[in-house]
Parts: structure tokens; C-alpha cells; sequence
């Protein structure tokens, strides 16, 4: 009876043995059992896609072979269940399981989890997680290629590999109303791409909204944000000059043309009066076009408007009003390296021609604007330097020399010379001339000569000479300047003041019954509006016919004197004057007490000076002179310098 009751125990305890199989272990708890169930552990998804995930997990099988499973499904009812990649699991680590997973759909959310079993244990699982697929990302892009009736619509899209229609909604309203695929619908992949379609039949001059639009794989619209496009009237900008030279400009600006004809449009004021058109004068993108245009024939020293015009059947674009003005200088130096035959020029003169006639310490030197001659009289010993030179009607170049310097005894006259371009003809002190000590020359309207010298003046009408002195109504016998104005008055520079000469009455200004600044007058301007302007010791004075008006390029320096060398007047009437301070107790004119000061512009308000800084070849200026065209001649001691205008 003992020994039946001992098996009754073994058989229930095989049975029991065999019976004991685990439904539902603890969750993720990692614990060592003698019975070796596996442990096992759920992971976060990866490699999603519109349609597919890689599903994650751990497992310890604890020495059994160990069949493993990944269960999924959108609720924790699951429904599917996939083999994992490294079933069947053995060995006693933790081993990384997955599996991959197809047909999903897009913007969905899913649940899954590792199971395994072995022979001994069923039925174990991993904590449930989740996972979401993503749905397409599209964004509307700004349209392009538009014209007055047809654009291209832009997007971007990231379908997340599901093949995805793609549509491009539009219209006048954000109900847009019209729909177009898109050139590359459907679009797959797994990367952004670029989309995009052409509309046409729109209505001029009307604004456009449109969107883009994906639909996914569970039939749900995905919408871009909504961005306009305008068909209107064209957008334009004016932009700075270019390319500047002399009397010439180049115009520049900007438009998005919508098939936009385009002009400049330019003038003194902004009324313009003037168009010219660009070499792209016709724009027909959305994107910015530059344009630009060259305009030529300019006058110096104005002030220039100037705008950009572009017209579509949407209506007239224009922009802002900019303005240039040709004034900015250019500096040209000539020496004795281009051709000049002495950088020592004391003095010019401009013929009928244009051609431009130097005296300088050597010679006479004549510029055609390229070529250079030099002419000296064949009678005179070295060295010598014309003080003076005038050019009659008939183009007679009258000059006016010494010989010597002033190293030793002071230069000797040599009287003046008449050389029409193959003679030279010499006029001394003592036939006719009243010395030979000649200063100034001037030609009035009849032809007649006018000599400035130390003596007095004298005229010389072709055959006959007529000196004048202070014996009668001369202020003073030393002459160093002479001007005539319109009505054919001679005006007088002397020593002691100002003399004019009507053909028959002298009358005299100086400090004492006028308000000349100094009565040693050296040089003298008339300008346009029949002002006298008299270079003195003492500055600038302005004879209106009734008032004088003094004027100084640069503040006072104590005791000393601005010394005026040279005066002459541009077409603007700007008066440039030339000249240097000398010390107020030296008494002497020479250049161991100058203070060479250049040469300085006055427009009626403000002085301007230039001197080497700005181009000038020298502050040492005898001679100023200002051609046809505006420019500037100066003669220094260190060559000749010219001031063009340039436009700016």
C-alpha cells in the first residue's frame, strides 16, 4: 500500500511538470529562473516611411532555442504578426531582434510588441508600444515665368516613399476654384521634390492665390500654404550712373517686366524732355532684369534728372528720380616729355581754332589737342620768357618778351612780336611802342592792339601807334593788366589803381574814391553779365558799375597780402583766380617770399581751391585759360595742367 501511494506522488509530480506552462510572466523584468523562460523587451520603431516601419525589440533565451515574433496592429488587439529577422534566438545575452513591416498606411498610428516562446515556456511578451507614420509634407513655393496671362506654379513635397498625387489648386479668391497636376505627380521617395506646373488663360492685371495639395494613401488632402502672385503693371527701379566720362553717362536701373517695354527718361527737371531706351528694352520675366543706357552731348556743370519707364498692358511703372551732375574734375599734365618746350608757362592764349598757345621761359608752344609745335623767334638770346600773348582775328599770335632772369639784374623787355605762322615781326620801345617792357596785351572788336607796358599804354592800329599816359588821365605809367568789356571800354590794371578808357574820357578807381581792396592791380576779368573782377595785392574785388564786393579764397594770414597772378571766367561764371601770400614787410615779388597758393573757384558764394593734392601740377599759376568746351588751362612752373568736367 506504501510503495502504491510513493507513485501516486511521482505520477502527479510528471504530470504536474509537464502541465506547468506560463501563460502571462511579468513584463520586462529581467530575473534569472531555473526554469529559463526568455526574457523579453519591446524597442521604439525606426525607419518609418508613409508605409513601412523596422520593428525593435531584446531577447534572452537563456540557453533554449526561442521562436520570436513582433504582433502589430492599430489597436493592442494587434491582428498581424511578422517573424522577427533572427528567429529562432539561443544563447544566454540579450540579443537585438526586428523585423520589417510593410502596407501600412500613411498618418496612422500603431501598436506593437515582441513576443517569444521555446519548449518549456509560451506565450511571452514585451511591453506594447506605438509608432506613427508620417503623412506627405508639401510647401508652396513663389510662382514663376509669369506673363500677362500664363505662370508656373512651385512647390515642394516629401511623400515619405508612398506614391502620392500631387495637384496644384489656384484662383482669384482662397477658394481657389481650378486645380492642375503637377508635371511629376505622382511622387514617391523618401527626399524632398521639387514640383511644379504651368497655368495659362489667366486674366490680365488680376491678382492669383494657390496652394499646393497631396492626398494621402487613406484619401486625405495635405495642403501647402497659400501664396499670390500678381499680373500687374511693372515693377521698376532707378539705380546710380555709371561709366562716367566727359559729356557722356551711363544710365542704369531695373524693372520686372511682365513683357514690360522699357525707357529712361531724363532732363534738367523733372519734367525730363528726353528718353532714350535701353539695350534690354524689352523685359518680359518676373525676376529682375538690369537695363541700362548711354546717354552723350551733356552739358558741364548741370544738374541732370533721370528715371526708369517701363509699360505693360497692365499700366506704367516708373522709378524713383535720381540726378548726376558734370562737374567732377579730371586733371590732364603736360611737361616738356608730351612736347612742351618749357615747363615754365607764363602765359596762354586760345585761337579761333581751338588750338591752345603757350608762353613759357623758352619759347612759344602751340597744342592742337594731340600734336605739340614749338616756334621760337629766331632773334632772341637765352634765356628769355614771354609775359603776355594774344591772338588777333586773322590768327596773328601777338607776344610779349624779355630776355634774361632773375638770377642777376632783373630781365631786359624785348618788346612784342607778331608771328603769323611763318614770320615773326618784332615791335620795339622807341618805334611806336612805348617801351619795350611789355605786360599785358589785349585786341579789341576793330582789331586794334593794346600794350600794357612800363611807360604806359600804347595801341597800335595796323599802321599807326597812339601812346597813353598819366599825362593823359592814365593813373599810372606801369600797366599790368588790360580787359575790354562789351561796350568797348579798356580797363586798365596799373600801380596805383584801376583806369578806364570810353575812346575818349579816362576815369580812375582806387582805395581812395572806390572800394578796390588794393591799388596794385595785376590782373582783370569782365564776366557775362559785365561785372569787372580785378585781381589785386590785396585779393579780389567785384566792380558791379555801381558797388564793389571784395572777396578772399582763404582766410587773412595777419600782415600778409593774397597776391591775384591770373583771373578768368567759366561759362557758369564761376571766376578762378591764381595766386600766392607774400610776406607783408619783404617788398619783393619773387618766390623766396611766395606762398604758392593754386588756384581757387568762386561760384558767387563759396571759394574752392585746388593744388597738388587734387591734380594740379603745381601751386606756383601764371596763366589761366578756359576753352570752348569748358576746360581749364593753367600754366605753372612745373608744366601745364588741364581741368576737364566729367559727369558724375
Amino acid at each position: 500500500m506504501k510503495k502504491l501511494k510513493s507513485l501516486s506522488v511521482l505520477l502527479a509530480a510528471i504530470l504536474l511538470l509537464i502541465g506547468c506552462e506560463k501563460e502571462k510572466p511579468p513584463l520586462d523584468e529581467e530575473y534569472f529562473s531555473v526554469n529559463h523562460w526568455p526574457v523579453v523587451k519591446t524597442e521604439a520603431a525606426s525607419q518609418l516611411s508613409g508605409s513601412t516601419a523596422h520593428l525593435n525589440g531584446n531577447v534572452n533565451a537563456y540557453g533554449l532555442s526561442t521562436t520570436v515574433t513582433f504582433e502589430y496592429g492599430t489597436t493592442t488587439s494587434y491582428g498581424s504578426s511578422v517573424t522577427a529577422i533572427q528567429n529562432p534566438v539561443t544563447g544566454n545575452g540579450i540579443t537585438g531582434v526586428s523585423a520589417d513591416i510593410s502596407g501600412l498606411f500613411q498618418d496612422t498610428t500603431y501598436h506593437f510588441r515582441v513576443k517569444a516562446e521555446n519548449s518549456l515556456w509560451k506565450n511571452f511578451y514585451g511591453r506594447d508600444m506605438e509608432f506613427t507614420t508620417p503623412s506627405p509634407k508639401v510647401e508652396t513655393l513663389e510662382a514663376t515665368n509669369i506673363t500677362v496671362t500664363t505662370a508656373t506654379l512651385n512647390g515642394t513635397v516629401c511623400t515619405y516613399g508612398v506614391s502620392t498625387p500631387i495637384n496644384f489648386e489656384y484662383g482669384t479668391t482662397t477658394s481657389y476654384g481650378s486645380m492642375v497636376p503637377a508635371y511629376q505627380s505622382p511622387v514617391t521617395g523618401n527626399g524632398i521634390t521639387y514640383v511644379s506646373a504651368e497655368i495659362s488663360g489667366l486674366t490680365p492685371c488680376t491678382i492669383y492665390h494657390f496652394r499646393i495639395k497631396a492626398e494621402n494613401s487613406l484619401g486625405k488632402n495635405i495642403y501647402g500654404n497659400d501664396v499670390v502672385f500678381p499680373i500687374h503693371s511693372p515693377e521698376v527701379g532707378t539705380l546710380e550712373v555709371t561709366n562716367i566720362t566727359e559729356y557722356a553717362v551711363t544710365l542704369n536701373g531695373t524693372v520686372t517686366g511682365f513683357y514690360a517695354t522699357v525707357t529712361i527718361e531724363y532732363g534738367t527737371t523733372t519734367s525730363y524732355g528726353s528718353t532714350v531706351t535701353p539695350d534690354q528694352s524689352r523685359v518680359t520675366g518676373n525676376s529682375i532684369t538690369n537695363l541700362s543706357a548711354v546717354i552723350s552731348g551733356l552739358t558741364p556743370c548741370t544738374t541732370y534728372h533721370f528715371r526708369v519707364k517701363a509699360e505693360n498692358s497692365c499700366g506704367i511703372g516708373y522709378g524713383s528720380d535720381k540726378t548726376f551732375i558734370c562737374a567732377d574734375p579730371i586733371w590732364t599734365t603736360y611737361t616738356t616729355t608730351d612736347g612742351l618746350v618749357s615747363n615754365e608757362v607764363s602765359a596762354i592764349a586760345i585761337d579761333a581754332l581751338g588750338n591752345k598757345w603757350f608762353g613759357t621761359s623758352e619759347s612759344v608752344s602751340k597744342f592742337d589737342g594731340t600734336t605739340w609745335t614749338n616756334y621760337t623767334p629766331p632773334d632772341l638770346i637765352i634765356p628769355r620768357y614771354v609775359s603776355s600773348i594774344a591772338i588777333d582775328k586773322d590768327g596773328n599770335i601777338w607776344s610779349a618778351w624779355f630776355v634774361g632772369d632773375w638770377g642777376g639784374a632783373a630781365p631786359r623787355g624785348a618788346g612784342v612780336k607778331k608771328f603769323d605762322g611763318t614770320t615773326w615781326t618784332t615791335y620795339r620801345g622807341g618805334y611806336g611802342l612805348v617801351s619795350d617792357y611789355v605786360y599785358a596785351i589785349a585786341i579789341d572788336a576793330q582789331g586794334n592792339k593794346w600794350f600794357g607796358a612800363e611807360g604806359g599804354v600804347s595801341k597800335f592800329d595796323g599802321t599807326n601807334w597812339t601812346t597813353y599816359t598819366t599825362a593823359d588821365g592814365l593813373v599810372d605809367n606801369y600797366v599790368w593788366a588790360i580787359a575790354i568789356d562789351a561796350q568797348g571800354n579798356k580797363w586798365f590794371g596799373t600801380g596805383s589803381g584801376v583806369s578806364k578808357f570810353d575812346g575818349t574820357a579816362w576815369t580812375t578807381y582806387n582805395t581812395s574814391n572806390s572800394g578796390l581792396v588794393s591799388n596794385w592791380v595785376n590782373a582783370i576779368a569782365i564776366d557775362a553779365e559785365g561785372n569787372k573782377w580785378f585781381g589785386t595785392y590785396g585779393g579780389v574785388s567785384k566792380f558791379d558799375g555801381t558797388a564793389w564786393t571784395n572777396n578772399t579764397p582763404t582766410p587773412g594770414r595777419g600782415r600778409d597780402s593774397f597776391y591775384v597772378y591770373a583771373i578768368a571766367i567759366d561759362g557758369s561764371n564761376n571766376i578762378w583766380i591764381s595766386g600766392s601770400y607774400i610776406q607783408a614787410d619783404a617788398g619783393r615779388k619773387d618766390d623766396e617770399y611766395h606762398d604758392w597758393h593754386g588756384v581757387s573757384k568762386f561760384d558767387g558764394t563759396t571759394w574752392t581751391t585746388y593744388t597738388t593734392a587734387d591734380g594740379l601740377a603745381s601751386t606756383h599759376v601764371e596763366a589761366i585759360a578756359i576753352d570752348a568746351q569748358g576746360n581749364k588751362w593753367f600754366g605753372t612752373d612745373k608744366g601745364i595742367s588741364k581741368l576737364s568736367d566729367v559727369c558724375k
